[in-house]
């Protein structure tokens, strides 16, 4: 039987109908554990999911009654059928999923058109990268000519939308170069903020290994995982006794267990646990995640950025995250396209950081930012009249 848990209730969010069902629900196509790690202990969200990455937990979800799996028909019936009050979707430069966005988008106008109480939409938007640029390498049509498309499809989403948070000033800066003043809507201004994605400090006291650093991460060239061990013999060659953990899964396992054979500095954990994760981060002094722009995907975020910052970690990445500035100015290390020489120069300049752990998390806020977003996103808007008519 599922358990239900009875954590109290947030004041600040939208109250429910006295039944103790819950009134606002979250649609992820693609879910990953840490999604639903976040709601585990409520009751106000309904999460929704249809696949899920390899880092999932079918244990923890089929444990949580108010996480379902779902098809894209099952979740109109259940927005339609279940009346919520507001429904967080996917961000709209999601491409792909545009499609299911306008049937949302749709089916939220129609549920007011009817006289029915409106599901309000709200998003979390993190993309970074131009989103004319990514088409454009696909399909080859004038630049002016894609972006008038994006923002044709694009409209009856934003006009259905709001609140916007924005996990980065950059993605923040991405909506507003394609779609222009209001993010395309003229009528009326949806609501927008910036909570930063930066983690609060994790409760960790281990003591660190400072000759340690460590990759988390899908084993593929975008995260620059072939860079990271081209680079790692001239660490050797200046603190010769690094080690190098290497934490993850994906395409590129075959080069990484050849390159862990002829480096004994060098380990490998596959498919690794939540547990195994945490250790090896509170344990490590740096983590190094070298982003690779590709012609479709850029770095938003980087939740082993997010993971390692919590744990107190020196943190030696490229400029593709959306994290950059933030990261430079509190003296981590933000590479642009860096060669071989470069990248192993950080990785020595970050294992010989004399900053303690205590001292990098005193940085961090207070409280999670994606948790700060939540708040902003599930409470009353202060104005009715944001609600389309």
């Amino acid at each position: 039987m599922n358990r239900r848990l009875t954590a109290p209730r947030r004041p600040s969010a939208v109250q429910g109908d006295g039944s103790g069902a819950p009134t606002v629900a979250r649609f992820y196509p693609v879910a990953r554990l840490v999604h639903i790690e976040r709601i585990r202990d409520s009751r106000e969200i309904e999460f929704f999911y249809s696949s899920h990455r390899t880092d999932w937990s079918e244990s923890l979800a089929s444990s949580l009654p108010n996480v379902h799996r779902v098809n894209y028909s099952q979740l109109l019936w259940q927005v339609w059928r279940r009346k919520f009050a507001l429904l967080e979707i996917p961000e709209p430069l999601a491409l792909p999923l545009i499609p299911k966005l306008l049937g949302l988008a749709t089916l939220a106008r129609l549920s007011r058109l009817t006289g029915r109480s409106g599901t309000r939409l709200v998003t979390y938007a993190i993309e970074n990268m131009d989103a004319v640029d990514k088409l454009r390498s696909k399909l080859p049509l004038p630049a002016s000519v894609i972006r008038a498309l994006l923002r044709c499809a694009l409209r009856p989403v934003m006009r259905e939308l709001t609140k916007i948070a924005f996990g980065t000033p950059a993605a923040e800066h991405n909506y507003a170069e394609l779609l222009g003043a209001n993010y395309g809507v003229s009528s009326v201004r949806v609501q927008s903020r910036i909570f930063l994605g930066l983690p609060a400090a994790s409760q960790t006291t281990v003591a660190r290994e400072n000759n340690q650093a460590c990759f988390v991460g899908s084993f593929e060239d975008r995260k620059g995982i072939r860079e990271l061990l081209d680079a790692w013999p001239e660490v050797l060659l200046a603190i010769p006794n690094a080690k190098l953990e290497i934490l993850g899964q994906g395409p590129l396992e075959g080069l990484v267990h050849t390159a862990a054979r002829k480096m004994a500095s060098v380990e490998t954990s596959l498919h690794p646990s939540r547990e195994t994760i945490e250790r090896t981060l509170s344990l490590s002094h740096v983590l190094i995640l070298p982003s690779v722009r590709t012609a479709t995907w850029r770095e938003q975020i980087g939740l082993p950025i997010v993971e390692g910052l919590a744990e107190g970690c020196e943190v030696i990445t490229t400029d593709e995250t959306g994290l950059a500035n933030w990261l430079q100015l509190n003296d981590h290390l933000v590479l642009t396209k860096p060669t071989r020489a470069q990248l192993a120069a950080a990785i020595v300049m970050g294992l010989s950081s004399t900053r303690t752990a205590p001292e990098a998390k005193s940085l961090l806020p207070a409280i999670d930012g994606r948790h700060a977003a939540d708040q902003w996103l599930t409470r009353e808007p202060p104005d009715s009249s944001i609600l389309r008519g």
